[in-house]
């Protein structure tokens, strides 16, 4: 009888243990999980910089900037449009300080990317430091990061990531060699990706 209870009583000892320890494991599941989860941020939620947001209408950016807003300087085969701006055009917008360069493109007169590149004086960052800037000011979800654009030395043959990306379902936001900020409109794309294949369809050698 007493060996029955000691086996009873080793098993509910057991039990009491592994629950303990399935309890516990729970919480650091979950946060893993939330570490990865997907940013499903569509182009409404998308951040505004410096005043300018994605799906914006030539005639906003045009509001933003003046009348000093400059045409178009170049127009690609798939329909972008784009012009760049640089620091001596934002003497007078106080909205850009820190900008060194600021390229705009659009499609169908609708912004489909914004790039910013920000002047070594105004602050020096790491691709991780200013990433941690851009997901506090933006307030982005605590999604994953994925190397974006990378560098090859030819020399040494060592291959740089240089860039991280974050993409949401809309948009994506990415920063590259710390001190630039590129947001890509996927609904544009989207749009680009359908004509291009048009074009390859409709092709006759």
């Amino acid at each position: 009888m007493k060996i029955i209870l000691s086996i009873f009583c080793i098993v509910i000892f057991a039990f009491n243990i592994f629950g303990q320890i399935k309890t516990k494991s729970v919480p650091k599941v979950e946060n893993d999980q939330k570490k990865t989860e997907q940013c499903r941020f569509t182009l409404e939620d998308s951040p505004k910089v410096r005043g300018l947001k994605l799906g914006m209408s030539v005639s906003d950016v045009r509001d933003i900037f003046g009348k000093g807003f400059l045409p178009f300087e170049t127009k690609e085969p798939n329909g972008i449009e784009s012009v760049t701006l640089y620091d001596s055009f934002f003497q007078d917008l106080s909205a850009f300080d820190g900008v060194s360069r600021l390229t705009l493109k659009f499609y169908q007169w609708n912004l489909h990317q914004i790039e910013i590149k920000y002047a070594e004086s105004a602050a020096q960052f790491t691709n991780e430091q200013l990433k941690t800037k851009v997901i506090e000011a933006f307030n982005l979800p605590p999604a994953k990061w994925e190397g974006s654009s990378f560098y090859f030395d030819t020399i040494n043959e060592i291959l740089t990531n240089t860039g991280q990306e974050l993409a949401c379902k809309d948009f994506s936001v990415e920063v590259v060699y710390g001190n630039q900020v590129r947001l890509t409109n996927f609904v544009t794309r989207k749009m680009i990706e359908e004509n291009e294949q048009k074009k390859r369809e409709n092709f006759k050698p």
